[in-house]
């Protein structure tokens, strides 16, 4: 997924500690769009007959499409053609700057993709590239999370990319405390989380010129090009990182206002850093929030 990765455990054995990086990597080997050997790099240039996929690999683009269906297309995970186009077809840290990208083109719609539920088969329309970059982050977290809990794990804090996940309690204080993101603005914003998600979206740090201007990897579903947003930056606390990973960056692609009130009618609290470096807590921050 072409990401960095934290993982601190409590009362494990180094042995757990060593399987949780393994799981980590085999996600990555599944659904990374930079590994041409990828389970996800196999879907895509199949495009257009039926691939068998893992059942892991079909759970999440299920999930996926449903995120689709439930954010009114805002947040679409059929742009990989687009990311591509843009020069975003390499892990972030190798894209040369100034590099030729044609004009970008609109996804086609996710709900020509078929899917078989007893072969688990998906099948692409012909030109469709699936990029599950941020959602496969926070699907990975809450898999690893979940199976640490059943294996008598104490605690732990998974951050893969900035989706982290917290549960149960860490060596030295009764909660978890995690820093938000607020880049460009004046004050630091830190969380007492026992259990649950922060996910963050943001158009700050992976962004590149090409021929067209500058590019983020945060793509408009209507035009295909760079968000136009007057969001940098959304982070939103819930139960699960999956979850958290969609309603973040749907927020970003609305812009401030109707991000905001999505997030209100989602009853999901959080914080959100406009052009201008202005914070904005959302929803019930405070039961969250240390204070300053």
């Amino acid at each position: 997924m072409g990401t960095t990765a934290q993982l601190i455990l409590v009362g494990a054995l180094p042995s757990q500690l060593h399987q949780a990086q393994k799981f980590v990597e085999q996600c990555e080997r599944l659904w990374s769009r930079f590994d041409p050997d990828s389970e996800l790099s196999q879907l895509n240039n199949d495009a257009g007959k039926p691939v068998v996929v893992s059942e892991s690999t079909y759970s999440l683009i299920r999930q996926a499409l449903l995120a689709w269906k439930a954010t009114k297309g805002v947040f679409d995970p059929t742009l990989g053609a687009a990311l591509q186009a843009a020069g975003y077809n390499i892990s972030f840290d190798t894209i040369p700057d100034f590099s030729e990208a044609p004009e970008p083109q609109p996804a086609p719609t996710p709900t020509a993709i078929e899917m078989n539920d007893s072969l688990k088969s998906v099948q692409l329309p012909l030109g469709t590239v699936i990029d599950l970059g941020g959602i496969a982050k926070g699907y990975c977290v809450d898999i690893l999370a979940a199976k640490l809990q059943q294996d008598g794990v104490k605690g732990c804090l998974l951050n893969l990319g900035g989706d982290i996940i917290v549960q149960g309690t860490p060596k030295e204080n009764p909660a978890w405390r995690v820093t938000l993101n607020c880049p460009g603005a004046d004050e630091k914003i830190v969380v007492n989380l026992q259990a649950g998600a922060v996910c963050t979206s943001s158009v700050v740090k992976r962004s590149w010129h090409s021929q067209n201007g500058l590019e983020t990897h945060i793509r408009d579903p209507l035009t295909g090009s760079s968000v136009e947003s007057d969001v940098l930056t959304v982070s939103v606390i819930c139960e699960r990182a999956t979850q958290g990973e969609v309603l973040a960056k749907t927020a970003l692609l609305m812009g401030k206002t109707e991000g905001a009130s999505f997030l209100i009618d989602q009853g999901t609290a959080g914080v959100m850093v406009d052009d201008k470096g202005q914070v904005e807590r959302i929803g019930d921050l405070s039961q969250y929030e240390i204070a300053r």
